[in-house]
């Protein structure tokens, strides 16, 4: 049981409530784009909300909370504290010459304000993280063959992770040598690469690499495996987010969760390119936020598999929490911001409420909200909360 509140503050308040796209150059976006398209209509929710607040360390007193009457601005997604790494942790020796292809000498240098000049729609998928630069550079074997290297120089590893989780396609590589390419992901632990239809992915600490060529060949792909060893040379192993820590891990009956169905992020346009919740940033989120949209599947042996989506969202604090929450309900949900207290139920289980997709689940406690969308009944979306809100406290240490 979470307490309510440790020495930071980080648990001040509990509120209790029941109820992949790439930015791709011109030469690349009609594949994506249609794998985007699939993704966005697939995609589609209501929510409802009603709020609660805590009483001691022991339980969780529910009872109906006031909802703040005026909505907050959203996050702006220009709105950066960040200091920039040192230049040596944005570099990488890229070979002159491999196997006949040549590199120009000098990289094309794209920046955020040129960003939307390089890609051919959706710049703010990559923006929508803490996005540094884009280093562009081109190796050409004759006229004609091309292989396109992008390197994305990202604040923190977390946001070039979040590029990478943005589309789990492709197969799995292993770039540390030749001998051991092939071999299998270990279990538990995110590909650092994916490779398909000629295009190289790469999650490198605070690096998110592209390595693409326009021609796919056996040569061509030895080449651009090449490019990715050499992208990877010298670079740390990095972990995954550490919110990924606080998913739910053993939920009642046999719910799995889908790494290939997990993002990482803090925009809300990327959400909406995974799971669309509405054209308007209802969450507040922005480049202070993070947050993972994941989905839960249930080895039920029907077809298809009853799924529930699970969306975790870490603010700055607790204010920033609550006002997320003030602005979701007001605009999405007003009848449920406008009840009053006198009627709030006397119970330390979450409430539910069903709507169109199915039951929908809702926790805020602290900087941290926890949403369950398409749960096939209220047990199972408070099974979803309660076991995440067992792992929030060892998550938020992992910060420290």
């Amino acid at each position: 049981m979470l307490p309510s509140k440790c020495a930071d503050g980080w648990v001040s308040d509990c509120v209790t409530i029941m109820h992949p796209l790439f930015a791709q150059p011109a030469w690349t976006s009609v594949f994506v784009n249609a794998v985007s398209l699939a993704l966005l209509v697939a995609s589609s929710v209501g929510l409802g909300l009603s709020q609660y607040s805590p009483q001691s360390k022991e339980g969780v007193g529910c009872e109906l909370g006031e909802q703040p009457s005026t909505r907050p601005p959203s996050s702006s997604q220009s709105t950066k504290n960040m200091n920039n790494p040192p230049e040596s942790e944005c570099r990488v020796s890229l070979p002159g010459k491999i196997q006949g292809w040549i590199r120009e000498d000098k990289p094309q240098i794209i920046t955020e304000k040129s960003i939307f000049d390089y890609m051919d729609g959706a710049g703010e998928l990559y923006i929508g993280y803490r996005f540094l630069r884009l280093d562009v550079y081109t190796y050409k074997f004759d006229d004609q063959n091309e292989i396109a290297v992008e390197l994305y120089w990202m604040k923190s590893s977390d946001d070039a992770f979040g590029l990478l989780s943005q589309d789990w396609g492709g197969e799995p590589k292993e770039l540390a040598s030749p001998e051991i390419e092939n071999h299998p992901v270990p279990a538990g632990e995110f590909p650092r690469a994916l490779y398909g239809a000629g295009l190289l992915r790469i999650w490198s600490d605070n690096l998110y690499a592209r390595v693409m060529a326009t021609q796919e060949t056996s040569s061509s792909q030895d080449v651009v495996m090449a490019i990715g060893r050499a992208v990877l040379a010298g670079r740390s192993r990095s972990s995954p987010p550490k919110l990924l820590t606080a998913l739910p891990s053993d939920i009642k009956g046999s719910w799995s969760q889908r790494s290939e169905r997990l993002c990482f992020l803090r925009s809300h346009l990327v959400m909406n390119s995974v799971y669309f919740l509405s054209t308007e940033n209802l969450l507040d989120l922005g480049l202070p936020v993070e947050a993972i949209s994941t989905v839960y599947d249930l080895d039920s042996g029907k077809k298809p598999r009853p799924s529930v989506r699970f969306l975790l969202v870490r603010y700055p604090g607790s204010k920033e929490a609550q006002k997320a929450v003030g602005h979701f309900m007001n605009v999405y949900l007003p009848e449920k911001a406008k009840v009053p207290p006198s009627i709030s139920p006397p119970s330390n289980n979450p409430d539910a409420v069903q709507i169109e997709d199915g039951w929908l689940g809702y926790q805020l406690c602290g900087r941290y909200l926890i949403l369950v969308f398409e749960s096939p009944d209220r047990e199972t979306a408070a099974s979803f909360v309660e076991n995440c809100k067992k792992n929030l406290h060892a998550a938020e240490e992992s910060y420290d």
